[in-house]
């Protein structure tokens, strides 16, 4: 069966049709295609759209090596050694530059990225030239006004020389009253002279100036590099947050992921492209993107290859086993994984309330065991021995011959059930924390929107030690109390699990912070605290412990 560049297109970040059929334009206007008889320099929709179906291949490896060849033999504009700044704008690209930069919109290459997390263990600055990184720094300090917190900060610069017709700081003096040079000084000059301004919270961040110098045959550093050289600091892994710019996020994106294991769980944001963007640039982006990606590309690809479609398929009920203990994500269930909350009451099937699939994981043995839809099952079964029932119901199947183990399709229904609203949030940070155990395939997950709901705050949560989390679901601390502390305080077991006793102690001392003569003088909170009062004092008792050994707090 014929494949076309549509699955490419998704694995690399465009993934829907608009952005696709605007992708198809820019690869034309390069020259990616040749001389398409009937049209110009520009496709227009219509055109675009029947090349985007029309243009196939005998397999997902022949159609990528395709892409791979077309984008570095007619993107690629920038020639070794020099800097983005010096791409030169074909003149074809001056007389189509609205509708390159309208197809270049399309493609999301231009908008910012914002972050979907709150709390990130390393944020990476990657180095650039000197526009683009006080366009970063910029970024960084916007984030942290938004309420985004960080573990560390890492410069990640180079020794390329500065080039004065582009870079002012050239040659100019630094703090140290010495010559600006490179990269890496002009980087470390600008990051100390903002954040004399910043709030000394940011302030208080520890920042690592990491330095990759330049390729043994004299060649400068790229973003590969800089990223091998921070590996070799022995960083913890955790979450990463990339702060680049557009349009050189998705690229920046794929060169970091190209380097760091799975366990460094990566997102990379960007600040909009400026107005006067030069099309070649963004060309070159694009061919440098899918270039430096590539191996990890073909991978996914084959991964994806491997997954067949899931079947929906109708079965009796009585056919379909439980084991709550084992996929049902919800707490307080029965051996049956229904809970009091979700149990259904009613005498009758309604084919429109309980006809959706539900999701069951068919074992090598043969054996069906429901994943997501207990609740459904529970009801079929009692109406089907009454009579009253609806006889087979529809599920969907993954099957663990097909690599979807128990544990993999215990977390993508409870991620089916999330992404649906039906989550508490405790029971949403134990999902995200099972998820990312190492336990899990993490690629068989669906995508969650992470700025939907409460998301953000049960994500932050899934950093919490098992035992804090409880006193969440017990109610002891509230749950955005409780994020406050994982994001101060993340992968620090022993002093979340401190700071929240303290926490629990103090609402039931109606908040009389000054009552403990372990901590450090704090003004008493009243009575009846407005809720961010008592949430600025979590986040500075939080800050407090993360400088204070295990043993300096008692409760």
């Amino acid at each position: 069966m014929s494949v076309t560049l549509q699955p490419i297109f998704q694995a690399i970040g465009f993934s829907d049709a608009g952005q696709q059929t605007a992708l198809i334009k820019l690869l034309h206007a390069s020259g990616a295609f040749g001389a398409v008889p009937g049209v110009g320099v520009m496709l227009d929709d219509k055109q675009a759209d029947a090349l985007l179906h029309n243009l196939t291949f005998p397999n997902l490896t022949q159609a990528t090596h395709y892409l791979h060849s077309i984008t570095q033999g007619h993107m690629l504009r920038r020639p070794p050694g020099s800097e983005r700044a010096e791409c030169e704008e074909p003149e074809h690209f001056k007389q189509h530059r609205g509708a390159l930069m309208e197809a270049l919109q399309q493609t999301g290459m231009l908008s910012a990225i914002k972050p979907a997390r709150i709390y990130y263990d390393h944020v990476l600055i990657p180095g650039a030239v000197e526009g683009e990184v006080k366009t970063r720094l910029d970024m960084l300090r916007n984030l942290w006004d938004q309420g985004v917190r960080f573990g560390a900060i890492h410069l990640l610069g180079s020794e390329r020389t500065l080039r004065p017709e582009f870079e002012p700081s050239a040659d100019t003096l630094g703090a140290d009253r010495a010559k600006i040079t490179t990269e890496m000084q002009m980087m470390e000059t600008y990051y100390y002279a903002k954040s004399a301004v910043w709030p000394k919270e940011l302030q208080d961040i520890r920042v690592f100036e990491v330095n990759s110098f330049n390729r043994p045959n004299g060649e400068r550093a790229n973003t590969q590099d800089t990223i091998v050289s921070w590996q070799q600091t022995h960083p913890k892994p955790g979450e990463v947050l990339v702060v680049s710019s557009q349009p050189f996020a998705r690229y920046q994106d794929a060169a970091v992921k190209s380097i760091l294991p799975p366990s460094f769980h990566i997102e990379t944001v960007g600040a909009p492209a400026l107005p006067d963007v030069k099309i070649s640039v963004a060309m070159d982006t694009i061919a440098r993107q899918i270039d430096v990606g590539f191996p990890k590309l073909l991978e996914k690809l084959q991964s994806r290859r491997r997954m067949p479609q899931t079947e929906i398929v109708m079965f009796d009920p009585a056919n379909i086993n439980v084991d709550a203990a084992t996929y049902q994500f919800r707490s307080n269930g029965d051996a049956n994984g229904v809970t009091a909350k979700g149990r259904y009451t009613t005498d009758r099937w309604d084919p429109i309330l309980n006809g959706d699939p539900i999701l069951v994981h068919e074992k090598l043995d043969g054996k069906i065991f429901v994943a997501d839809g207990h609740h459904r099952v529970d009801l079929a079964k009692k109406l089907n021995a009454k009579g009253a029932g609806p006889g087979k119901i529809p599920a969907m199947v993954l099957r663990e011959a097909d690599g979807y183990t128990a544990k993999d399709v215990k977390i993508i229904a409870a991620y089916k059930n999330i992404a649906h609203g039906k989550n508490d949030p405790v029971e949403a940070a134990r999902v995200f924390k099972e998820a990312n155990s190492g336990q899990v395939n993490v690629d068989l997950l669906p995508h969650l929107q992470m700025d939907k709901g409460n998301l953000r705050m049960s994500y932050s949560m899934s950093k919490l030690s098992d035992a804090a989390l409880d006193s969440v679901a017990k109610g002891e601390v509230p749950a955005e109390m409780a994020a406050k502390v994982a994001e101060t305080l993340p992968g620090d077991t022993k002093q979340q699990e401190t700071v929240m006793r303290i926490i629990s102690q103090k609402l039931h001392q109606n908040y009389d912070v000054s009552q403990n003569s372990a901590l450090p003088i704090l003004p008493a909170a009243p009575e009846k605290p407005e809720k961010k009062s008592f949430l600025s004092f979590v986040d500075m008792l939080s800050q407090q412990q993360a400088k204070t050994p295990a043993t300096g707090l008692a409760c």
